[in-house]
């Protein structure tokens, strides 16, 4: 699902499940085994394929588990995407495509984000299927976005194109589709090019505080988390999107 390629100093972990690159268990493994491939490169790439930089959760895999499967999934989800905002090298998320509730949260664990131009979306819509996000993604994308378009992109759960999202910042560039992989290889180099030890110091005391939040609340809020999952609102919208995927 995800494999590691090298460009020079650069690792590039591209994601291609033949799908949607949705997120289950063997996603975070893969994810989480690219990280540990990639450690001693100068920075980090992350790309999907086709239409699809991601579109979150696995819903038609993850829909009919039981309780303690879903605490597996959410202590896999909260490792990996703690991992990869806390990589110690520059990471640069390369939004090819669709990136969707917890696609978008793994394009923005990231330091850099290139997003292709083109008929795609990238958002939270996590609260339009009844469920809220996890603590560590609201401290994750806690300020980074300004105020306004924090509330209203984690409360209202809006889908942005590529524009509006580089209006947002969500993104920072938007770019032709066709040069998305060398746009976000370059930007990864100039990354790389600050001495390695002071970036990654750098990075660990900007996100230390997000980091120490996200773990303070960790326990909390996976229960209230999986409580909201398998609420009857969700439940139900869940189900619905999950019939449509089917069809």
């Amino acid at each position: 699902m995800i494999r590691v390629e090298r460009s020079g100093e650069i690792a590039i972990l591209r994601m291609d499940d033949g799908k949607a690159n949705a997120m289950n268990p063997e996603f975070f493994s893969d994810l989480e085994k690219g990280m540990a491939e990639a450690k001693d490169a100068g920075a980090l790439v992350l790309i999907g394929a086709r239409s699809f930089f991601s579109g979150g959760l696995d819903l038609p895999y993850l829909a009919p588990l039981e309780r303690a499967r879903i605490e597996e999934i959410y202590e896999a989800l909260h490792r990996s995407m703690m991992g990869l905002f806390s990589f110690p090298a520059p990471v640069v998320a390369a939004v090819n495509g669709h990136a969707v509730a917890g696609g978008c949260v793994l394009a923005f664990q990231s330091d850099a984000r290139v997003m292709a131009q083109g008929s795609f979306k990238i958002g939270l819509n996590e609260t339009q299927l009844g469920l809220a996000l996890p603590a560590f993604v609201v401290e994750t994308f806690r300020g980074r976005l300004a105020p306004g378009m924090f509330e209203r992109t984690i409360l209202e759960g809006p889908l942005y194109s590529p524009d509006q999202a580089l209006a947002a910042g969500l993104v920072d560039e938007v770019v032709a589709a066709p040069e998305l992989e060398g746009r976000a290889v370059e930007r990864a180099g100039q990354l790389a090019s600050i001495p390695r030890e002071a970036f990654a110091e750098s990075k660990r005391l900007i996100r230390a505080a997000a980091v120490e939040r996200s773990e303070r609340a960790r326990r909390e809020d996976s229960r209230q988390w999986i409580d909201l999952w398998f609420s009857p609102a969700a439940q139900r919208r869940i189900g619905e999107l999950v019939a449509k995927l089917k069809k």
